[in-house]
């Protein structure tokens, strides 16, 4: 069994990972800092027939630091915005929030996922 390998959270750098469901299409992205220091954006728009790899993500924040969108750039030139639209649940586990949310993209479509994401740490 294949496992999840997620890198620690490095002082002063986020982390985000979405995995979200919208009927016609699932999205899994994640934005982290990779070992050798570079900000890295990976994932996929899945379709029944076609994926499309994430080239980029930029993420905002709400005013209590929670995710509140994501700017996910594909490779083939097109632009997605997920925003949340309601929370569902969620939790703290040190310095990292799981949230269950509703989502919309800037197209008007609705699912639901999960957002992963890591605050930064204090140097």
């Amino acid at each position: 069994m294949a496992a999840w390998i997620v890198p620690p959270l490095i002082p002063g750098e986020e982390q985000v990972a979405i995995v979200g469901g919208f009927g016609s299409f699932t999205l899994t992205a994640r934005k982290y800092r990779g070992p050798d220091g570079a900000v890295r954006s990976e994932g996929f728009l899945l379709r029944e027939s076609y994926s499309i790899s994430v080239a980029s993500m930029a993420v905002s924040r709400d005013g209590r630091g929670r995710f509140a969108s994501a700017g996910v750039a594909l490779i083939d030139g097109t632009d997605l915005v997920v925003a949340v639209k309601d929370r569902i649940a969620g939790f703290w586990t040190f310095n990292a929030c799981e949230d269950f949310v509703i989502l919309e993209t800037c197209r008007g479509e609705c699912g639901r996922g999960v957002v992963t994401h890591g605050l930064p740490l204090a140097h």
